[in-house]
């Protein structure tokens, strides 16, 4: 790789996991502090946030330092095998998450009278795919090793010198990629279809119920779409880049080869679809993060010009007052204000009663 190449992977990689963390954060911030959002939709976003920000503010740092030095830098072998079983964690549970809310989207929609998925039982179909995901994962990091590289310093590869660890890695490609992938991509095709098959009916055969119901789900499959493209864009690349990989050499992509900046750049990327698709198509979510950031700011404000710094007669300046000095202070000037008009009022009864 050029060096033009690996200033251009650090760049991009470094702007990705500031995107992403970012973004992210702020839609768990506005998921968890709004009830409205409280819903099972968003407890599968939640999740997908914490996978992507374990991937971009755990994995991807790491990475860089390991591809700008050219040898593992954390933990030997058991850093080495440790951040890939982190990796792998993630990475299969962000999969198997969009495979869950494809289905939760696909009964909300296509069959809306059916019994729906519970928040209570969201939360257990989390559980179960983070314990699979590290199940199938700890199994495939067992062979992962250290390697001397071609530098002279030590490279962290999967290696299937034996026919069971093919097995294992073909198994784990199986239940933790390939299926999610294909249940994602058929349940939201489907749901794309019955969308457009609502949307072909006539406005004035619908009911106003009917019509709302249309919109929100035009909004709804205009999100689905730029999530189907953006997973074919970013992520399909890297499962079949290294399942070529894997049934040529037995082993994954070699690092620091052009293919595999590339895919890890577009990986990295799809790290950053969630939140930009809620933030930018849902008009929901944006007006509710317009309405933090101006509060926010007024708060910002309103202490700006509240508190100010006391000076002694001395003139120096102490520092800001605290909130119950301030209080205190107001309580002090409002108390003076109501004494000098209550002698202001006695004086002039004395006045009046001595006049007349």
């Amino acid at each position: 790789m050029t060096d033009a190449m690996a200033v251009v992977r650090n760049v991009w990689m470094s702007s990705i996991v500031v995107l992403s963390a970012i973004g992210n954060l702020l839609l768990v911030l506005v998921i968890v502090t709004k009830k409205r959002f409280h819903n099972v939709t968003n407890i599968y976003n939640l999740n997908l946030s914490a996978s992507d920000l374990l991937k971009v503010l755990v994995y991807v740092p790491v990475y860089l330092v390991y591809a700008s030095k050219k040898t593992w830098p954390v933990g030997g072998q058991a850093g080495c095998r440790g951040m890939y079983l982190l990796f792998f964690t993630a990475y299969g549970a962000s999969l198997l998450t969009l495979g869950a809310l494809s289905f939760e989207r696909y009964r909300l929609i296509v069959h809306p009278l059916r019994k729906q998925v519970t928040a209570r039982q969201s939360i257990i179909h989390i559980i179960v795919v983070w314990g699979a995901c590290v199940m199938l994962s700890g199994v495939s990091v067992l062979f992962i090793n250290l390697v001397p590289g071609p530098n002279g310093g030590y490279l962290c590869i999967f290696q299937a010198k034996e026919e069971l660890a093919l097995v294992i890695l073909a198994l784990m490609l199986l239940l933790s990629q390939f299926i999610p992938m294909v249940l994602f991509i058929i349940a939201y095709c489907l749901v794309i279809k019955k969308l457009r098959q609502d949307s072909s009916v006539e406005p004035r055969h619908r009911s106003i119920v009917t019509r709302n119901r249309a919109k929100r789900n035009a909004r709804a499959v205009r999100i689905l779409v730029v999530e189907v493209w953006a997973y074919v864009i970013c992520v399909m690349p890297f499962l079949v880049m290294n399942v070529v990989e894997v049934a040529r050499n037995r082993m994954f992509l070699r690092p620091f080869t052009t293919q595999s900046v590339v895919m890890y750049c577009a990986l990295v990327l799809h790290t950053t679809i969630n939140p930009s698709v809620h933030f930018v198509l849902n008009l929901e979510f944006r007006q509710e993060l317009r309405d933090m950031c101006l509060t926010g700011w007024r708060a910002l404000r309103r202490m700006k010009n509240t508190v100010v710094p006391t000076t002694f007669s001395s003139g120096q300046t102490r520092g800001l007052p605290t909130v119950p000095e301030a209080k205190a202070v107001r309580l002090d000037q409002e108390s003076h204000n109501q004494d000098k008009t209550t002698k202001e009022c006695a004086m002039r009864v004395k006045v009046s009663s001595s006049v007349t």
